[in-house]
């Protein structure tokens, strides 16, 4: 688990995924991208959490994470022994793809319906198709369909072609992602009262500093707005 902290702008030259970025420039684009921030967390912990007494990250990498996108519903229904909606598509998606018919788009939209799901390909306007492929699912019953781009990645339309060419071909294919659950935390060590006092006067000595600052920048301020006065 990690909290980052960044100031707004670099402080100094730094090199990050081989791209060098120069002191003064707004922190932007991937240095503030929370995906690709989460994996270099993954990278160092994975080579240098040991220094720190921490085990390798367990759950898997943010971009397999990503192939699944699952709801706090999905967790929480799930938890209760019950399927939500979208687990009910993800049940009957894996089933059509283990289906031997399942081998071109057509096809496997018909395993699909038998499942009780109706796959459509939202975006379409006179015949032409959109610029990015996509898919939607909807049950039976269901008021809306859900986007594919909900349910993950490995539900959306390039992903599905891929497996299905696949099955076409006798390769294997790409599968869903499978859960880990995350270990036990590790019990917190009580601080002690020596350690406990320290913190409180570290704590104090900063709300000093604080007041201080805030003090001179109030100063600061009556002088710039005094002098800009007598300047008119």
């Amino acid at each position: 688990h990690v909290h980052s902290t960044r100031n707004a702008t670099l402080y100094e030259d730094m090199q990050v995924d081989g791209k060098l970025y120069r002191a003064g420039r707004k922190l932007a684009g991937d240095l503030t991208d929370i995906d690709k921030m989460r994996e270099r967390a993954d990278r160092y912990l994975a080579e240098h959490g040991h220094e720190y007494g921490l085990s390798p990250q367990r759950l898997p990498p943010v971009s397999e994470r990503k192939k699944e996108r699952r709801s706090q519903r999905d967790r929480r229904m799930a938890a209760e022994g019950a399927l939500s909606n979208h687990d009910r598509i993800r049940q009957a998606f894996v089933a059509s793809m283990d289906d031997p018919r399942a081998v071109d788009l057509g096809t496997w939209k018909t395993v699909m319906a038998g499942h009780g799901v109706t796959v459509t390909e939202p975006g379409r306007r006179h015949g032409k198709p959109p610029k990015v492929p996509r898919l939607s699912y909807q049950l039976t019953g269901m008021a809306t369909p859900v986007r594919a781009t909900t349910l993950g990645e490995h539900y959306d339309h390039a992903s599905v072609l891929g497996q299905l060419d696949a099955n076409a071909h006798g390769r294997p294919r790409a599968r869903r992602l499978e859960f880990v659950e995350a270990g036990v935390p590790r019990p917190a060590a009580q601080p002690t009262a020596q350690e406990l006092a320290a913190a409180y006067e570290a704590v104090a000595r900063l709300a000093r500093e604080e007041r201080r600052l805030r003090a001179a920048e109030e100063e600061l301020y009556r002088w710039i707005t005094a002098r800009a006065r007598d300047e008119g």
